[in-house]
């Protein structure tokens, strides 16, 4: 796997563990550049990884491995 490939990946694990957090916190609506600040990314990090936030959400919901 390439270095950009792993970027790509550990960007999408942050927004997924950043958005666990934020709705721990009792956060059930917030946007995507805080989502973006707490998981340390950029929009377009996020954009790279997912289509839209219905794709986030629903992969953010999937039970963990």
């Amino acid at each position: 796997m390439g270095l950009e490939a792993e970027k790509t990946e550990d960007a999408a694990a942050r927004l997924i563990a950043a958005g666990r957090i934020l709705l721990g916190q009792g956060g059930g609506r917030f946007s995507i550049p805080r989502l973006g600040a707490e998981a340390g990314v950029t929009l377009e990090d996020f954009q790279a990884n997912f289509s839209g936030n219905a794709e986030w959400t629903k992969q953010l919901l999937e039970p963990r491995a």
